[in-house]
């Protein structure tokens, strides 16, 4: 390969044309600290730029460069350790270290790599870290992974793709595992921390096109996972989505794409999170998509069913827009009783995303009165503008998100009294907490252990007759079942009554799709229906859900419905920009907690503007500061490692930088005596390992990064043989049967019984086949010596088998 000279520190060396000024650096023996960057890896700054450790940085022409992403070019002239690249890498050094235990440093054996960036930087105050309290995880045979102490260079998920060629490994963040649109928590929560909401936004965007409106409504199930619950409180990150969302730029269009037109036509029924998403991503695939919606806004449930103190119009609408500009066309005031005009009209496909608008019964005496009346009716009235009289009094049934709106809004219209009953205690209400503490602010009245047995009307006024409850046995939600209380009936006097028990789907029969439980759609994993070309996903398809699920299921169709035109289904893209700047502001002060301020209970109940405030930058991020960067990494799937395909080859050990990933068999604080280069033994490759040695015995083997055959890697038996080397049951003298019983006894002795038994059995008595072990030479030994010897041409080697 052609050569070009450069100079590192002022001392000129040569470099290989076309390499990194990481690599060249480390071919000259010029060290250069890094620890996302490994032999054989693309720089992880050009595949996830923001994700990069940014430690390798070099000065070239006064200008700091990640070395790892810089091609060398003929005189260059590359300062390593300048003033300003000191700096840097010491700012990015104690990022890392506030997440890592001060005290892993490996200090008895010198393997971390961490450590040695610290001795190198010269960092004089380690910076204090948090636990993360995740522990050891030791369902391996052979290694250990240790998630307190990974620091997320992505190289053992990465060597395993990209040099395995396996892809067993993914990381698997709780709050991003718990996330039904997989949105990568830990990576936006990141890059607000470093200042930058719009590179977070466009990573939001990437899984979801309702941020902001994720921000506000979503019941982020990611919060009751987040690990530093255990430290003071846990990270507030359904308000940092909508901090990302209020205040990133538009830059991620720069990079999201249409595809060209495919020719096909979907129809999408319903305007709500399950069928806009589904429409956007359909059309983004090239399809051409039009929504019909029978009702004359757009959102579904998010414009009907959420008041606009808690989602604002002006936010949905203009995400709602954002659809429109992917090429979705919406038809709104058109409802669909059947598909087959929209097969007629030259629609290829189908989804369904009809939502549940149809509120339950309550099931009581006296439900069909005048002045009761159901929650998705109520509120979908309310939020088209329509004037509801309620009068002064209001009763609220259920104890869900919907019932809290239901009670809620009725104070905006001019109730004076509103109360909620709720059959059970305040532990089992499904409704989020923050919106429970919201109504009691708001002095809104709960009766817990309370359920309507009967209503009655006169003179204008509603008698609403009640039963106290008490707790029994767990039904099938796993809540304890309600029963009543005999002779605790008792009477509230209201104007207005309002049923929040739940919502089913409305499914129009001549759409012929199968429906089951609860009139909802029946799909399979795909979200195919029983109907031919027919998809549907959604509340109408699961019953009442979340916003996120249903954002979650338009996804799925999406990809569904691509698959059937003959596509991959693949929507996945980077919306990130990589040349974006990282920077930390160091003004805040990390860990933080942001605490969120609101409207006044005495002012919001007038009016509908919105009532949660969102973040400052200043406390955004402080409060993205106090993630415990938690990085777990589990098998794809979560299956146990045989199910995902992993071979034990060790080679996410022995990429691992810090000891996240180590073998069972050794201690780190066992520092060798010495190291030996030998070729693995175990079959003919020739692979050339590296053994560390500690009083006669081998407790680390290592592939030798420059062997010829293996490249630094192994298999399991040349990573983990170690184990049977050291097996106290393993034979290391010869054994004869003497007197019916095996007895050791010393290699000439056995040598001279086998060369003895072999005249026996010459020419076709006698066969021989090679061992996997053996080398070429091994092998050509053996077969002169069965044919010149034994006489015979049978031998063979088990290769072939």
């Amino acid at each position: 390969m052609d050569k070009i000279s450069i100079t590192i520190n002022g001392q000129k060396i040569q470099a290989r044309k076309g390499v990194s000024v990481l690599d060249a650096a480390r071919e000259a023996g010029v060290y250069i600290p890094n620890l996302c960057s490994y032999p054989g890896l693309k720089p992880l700054s050009e595949k996830m730029p923001d994700q990069a450790c940014r430690l390798c940085l070099v000065e070239i022409k006064g200008e700091p460069v990640l070395s790892c992403s810089t091609i060398v070019l003929e005189n260059m002239a590359i300062e390593t350790k300048t003033a300003q690249v000191m700096e840097l890498q010491i700012r990015n050094l104690k990022s890392i270290l506030r997440r890592h235990p001060a005290t892993c440093f490996c200090v008895n054996n010198g393997r971390c790599e961490l450590q040695e960036i610290v001795k190198y930087t010269g960092i004089k105050e380690i910076p204090v870290s948090l636990p993360k309290g995740l522990g050891k995880v030791e369902d391996m045979p052979f290694f250990i992974r240790n998630h307190d102490l990974c620091i997320l260079c992505h190289r053992c998920v990465r060597v395993c793709e990209e040099i395995r060629g396996l892809s067993v490994l993914k990381y698997a963040y709780p709050c991003r595992n718990a996330c039904p649109a997989g949105i990568d928590i830990p990576r936006y929560i990141k890059l607000i921390g470093e200042g930058n909401p719009s590179a977070a936004l466009a990573v939001i965007r990437e899984k979801v096109p309702f941020p902001g409106s994720l921000g506000r409504v979503c019941i982020h199930p990611c919060e009751g996972v987040c690990q530093r619950e255990k430290t003071d409180k846990e990270m507030n990150i359904r308000l940092l989505k909508r901090f990302a969302a209020d205040n990133g730029n538009d830059s991620w269009r720069e990079r999201s794409t249409v595809l060209p037109s495919t020719g096909k036509r979907v129809a999408v029924i319903g305007a709500g999170p399950a069928g806009l998403t589904a429409a956007f991503y359909l059309a983004k695939l090239g399809h051409e998509t039009t929504v019909f919606e029978a009702l004359p806004v757009t959102g579904g449930m998010m414009r009907v069913g959420i008041p606009e103190y808690r989602l604002p119009r002006d936010i949905l609408q203009g995400e709602v827009d954002e659809i429109k500009r992917a090429g979705v066309e919406i038809k709104l005031n058109t409802r669909i009783e059947s598909l087959d005009s929209l097969f007629g009209d030259g629609y290829n496909a189908v989804f369904l995303g009809l939502g549940a608008h149809k509120g339950m019964k309550l099931g009581v005496d006296g439900e069909d009165q005048e002045g009761v009346m159901e929650s998705a009716d109520f509120l979908r009235r309310v939020n088209l503008g329509e004037k509801i009289d309620i009068g002064e009094r209001v009763g609220v049934v259920g104890g869900g998100n919907v019932a809290i709106d239901a009670a809620r809004v009725p104070l905006r219209l001019g109730a004076k009294k509103v109360t909620l009953l709720y059959r059970r205690t305040r532990a089992e209400m499904p409704a989020n907490p923050e919106e429970i503490e919201a109504a009691l602010e708001e002095n809104i009245e709960i009766l817990y252990l309370t359920a309507p047995s009967k209503i009655t009307r006169k003179n204008g006024t509603l008698k609403v007759e009640c039963i106290r409850m008490e707790l029994g046995e767990p039904d099938d939600s796993g809540r304890r079942r309600p029963v009543p209380v005999k002779d605790s009936e008792f009477i509230i006097k209201l104007d207005t009554l309002i049923a929040a028990i739940g919502q089913r789907p409305d499914v129009p029969e001549d759409l012929k799709v199968e429906t089951g439980w609860g009139n909802t759609v029946k799909i399979d994993d795909h979200g195919k229906t029983s109907r031919e070309g027919v998809f549907s996903g959604g509340d109408c398809a699961s019953g009442p859900s979340t916003v996120i699920a249903a954002i979650d299921a338009g996804r799925k169709g999406a990809q569904a419905i691509d698959r059937f035109f003959g596509g991959e289904g693949y929507i996945e893209e980077s919306l990130i920009d990589p040349n974006a700047s990282y920077q930390i502001k160091e003004d805040i002060k990390e860990g933080e907690i942001g605490y969120i301020d609101f409207l006044p209970a005495e002012t919001r109940i007038h009016n509908y503007d919105e009532v949660e405030f969102g973040m400052e930058e200043k406390v955004a991020i402080a409060e993205a500061g106090r993630c415990l960067k938690c990085h777990v990494i589990s098998t794809v799937d979560a299956v146990s490692h045989e199910e995902a395909g992993c071979k034990f080859c060790g080679a996410c050990v022995d990429a691992c930088p810090v000891g996240a990933l180590m073998e069972r068999s050794i201690s780190y604080n066992n520092f060798p005596d010495h190291t030996a280069s030998v070729i693995c033994p175990y079959c003919g490759t020739g692979c050339q390992l590296t053994l560390e040695v500690k009083n006669n015995k081998i407790i680390r083997v290592e592939p030798d990064i420059n062997g010829p055959a293996n490249k630094g890697q192994a298999c399991v038996k040349g990573k983990f043989g170690l184990d049977f080397v050291h097996d106290p049951n393993r034979l290391t003298a010869p054994l004869v049967r003497k007197n019916g019983k095996f007895e050791e006894v010393s290699w000439p002795e056995a040598i001279d019984l086998v060369s003895s038994r072999f005249s026996k059995y010459k020419g076709d008595r006698f066969a021989a086949i090679s061992s996997a072990k053996c080398t070429n030479e091994d092998n050509y030994v053996m077969q002169k010596f069965t044919r010149m010897v034994m006489q015979t041409n049978s031998i063979d080697h088990c290769a072939r088998l």
